[in-house]
């Protein structure tokens, strides 16, 4: 498995592109805490869920270092 952290928007763009035609994915976040009303999301770590591929890479999306107003 190869992970890869993500802290610039030209980079989270060019592995949104990579995921976008995968059929399945699967997605975890870590927060800053536990109450819903005022943790934020802090990491999404995003990864193709085909139990096929065997090498595959999980996209860490630091969303505090991310434009992710839109």
């Amino acid at each position: 498995m190869k992970t890869v952290y993500l802290t610039n928007d030209q980079e989270a763009q060019q592995a949104i592109c990579e995921l976008q035609p995968k059929l399945k994915l699967c997605l975890d976040t870590e927060t800053t805490g536990l109450q819903a009303g005022i943790a934020k999301i802090r990491l999404l770590q995003v990864c193709e869920a085909d139990p096929t591929v065997e090498d595959r890479t999980v996209y860490v999306f630091d969303l505090f270092k991310l434009d992710v107003s839109e």
